[in-house]
């Protein structure tokens, strides 16, 4: 029996990730308005954007489907940040963080349409490593970067250093 899978998601990174691991999933994008959305933490935000994209995209099916939802949010000396949304907004978060370091929190739901059974995880990387700016400028050209800067497929997991 095949199951559908269906990815709640428009990141291209997240998309490369799963089809590196061999599954090939349907792509929805849930249309959750991140922008509205708080929470207690960052790492609690990251969870509860992707449920709420999850969710959205659980609504809208009518048949059996395994829905993921995933959202990074990047927390720098404790103040959640989402997506800058151009290249420039990126390099001026770039230019903020000089000298800071941060954690990317990244959050996941997992839905069963036919169980109604949902799991939600959040992954806080113990380690990070560091990136130079000038390995980040093509995620920045082509604005492909989660969070500001960090790439699933790519940088997952980074603390930047800019300097």
């Amino acid at each position: 029996m095949n199951v559908r899978f269906v990815l709640a998601s428009a990141s291209p990174a997240r998309l490369k990730t799963l089809r590196s691991a061999g599954v090939e999933p349907e792509v929805i994008v849930s249309g959750v308005d991140e922008d509205d959305i708080t929470a207690e933490s960052p790492g609690e935000l990251a969870r509860l954007l992707a449920t709420l994209k999850a969710r959205a995209v659980v609504a809208n099916l009518t048949e059996h489907a395994t829905v993921l939802g995933c959202d990074s949010v990047l927390e720098i000396d404790g103040v959640a940040y989402g997506k800058p949304g151009t290249p420039e907004a990126s390099r001026e978060r770039l230019r903020f963080m000089r000298g800071r370091s941060g954690v990317l929190h990244t959050g996941h739901c997992l839905f069963d349409t036919a169980s109604k059974q949902e799991l939600r995880e959040l992954e806080n990387p113990p380690t990070l490593g560091q990136q130079r700016m000038h390995r980040l400028r093509g995620s920045l050209r082509t604005n492909r970067s989660a969070a500001g800067f960090v790439v699933a497929g790519g940088f997952g997991g980074v603390v930047l250093d800019p300097g």
